[in-house]
């Protein structure tokens, strides 16, 4: 059986598992080549604007998956910083219990 060569972003499809490691160049793009026979051209993704990757996550991303991203980030946060994550976990602790009541 052929491999798929469909790729989303980093990763082949069938191993979603793969995490790529990030790029540090400003050349660096996301791509979508080959699936279901479209031709796409290559997209360059706002790594160095977070609100722009942001909205671009959240309006293409499904919820499920969305909030898959938001606790690896977190994770991630957590380790890169402990204290200014802290400051930032209560600053929404805060927030969820101020609107929620």
């Amino acid at each position: 059986m052929a491999r798929s060569r469909c790729r989303v972003g980093w990763f082949e499809k069938e191993d979603p598992a793969t995490i790529p490691e990030p790029r540090a160049d400003a050349s660096a793009h996301f791509e979508v080549d080959g699936c279901a026979g479209d031709e796409r051209a290559a997209r360059k993704v706002p790594y160095d604007e977070p609100g722009s990757l942001a909205m671009l996550l959240d309006v293409k991303m499904q919820d499920d998956h969305f909030f898959d991203l938001v606790r690896f980030l977190n994770e991630k946060a957590m380790r890169r910083d402990p204290g200014r994550y802290a400051e930032l976990a209560r600053s929404f602790a805060g927030r969820v219990t101020a609107e929620t009541g």
